[in-house]
């Protein structure tokens, strides 16, 4: 039996949140026979706000992202030992294709081809490299004082040497459409 869900946005005056609805068993080769409950609609102005970003985030083709503050770790010595670079970290996503799930990173080292997958909570940038190492940007329609999107950006490093030490990093920034 295939189960088919559906996330919903919920809005109120104190909270908004995604939640799931409730389980619809679907047969193989046919729709339910019963009609779908009505699905709730936002009407707090908070949550239509949410949801009128969301729909303009969804809708962006490119983005350009920059992380100010970030902290990385790293296990030299066995114990993880957390730095706190200074230095500001861009790139851009262009040819962003939420259908597709296909975007594509282009930053100071060149270009490369990435998965980009939308929910109710934004879009979520993932590249994988050759060497197992996971990279993972997400972009939240939620606005800074700038008027940029909130946005954090993950790196997973696992040396290919058997003797390199793990290098695991967090950014946060924004990124503004272009």
């Amino acid at each position: 039996m295939v189960m088919a869900a559906a996330l919903v946005l919920v809005g109120c005056s104190s909270a908004m949140e995604a939640r799931p609805d409730p389980v619809v068993p679907l047969a193989p080769s046919r729709a339910p026979e019963a009609p779908a409950p009505a699905v709730p609609v936002a009407t707090d102005s908070r949550a239509v706000a949410y949801a009128e970003r969301l729909a303009r985030l969804t809708a962006v083709r490119r983005l350009r992202c920059t992380f100010a503050v970030r902290a990385t770790a790293n296990w030299d010595g066995g114990t993880p030992t957390v730095r706190l670079p200074t230095d500001t970290m861009s790139f851009d996503f262009d040819t962003i294709d939420t259908v597709k799930k296909t975007a594509r990173m282009v930053g100071p080292a060149g270009a490369v081809d990435v998965t980009v997958v939308g929910s109710l909570a934004g879009l979520t940038f993932l590249e994988t490299t050759q060497a197992g190492n996971t990279f993972m940007t997400s972009v939240v329609p939620w606005t800074t004082p700038a008027g940029e999107l909130a946005a954090g950006y993950a790196r997973h490093l696992i040396v290919t040497s058997s003797d390199g030490p793990p290098v695991f990093s967090q950014s946060y920034g924004s990124c503004r459409p272009l």
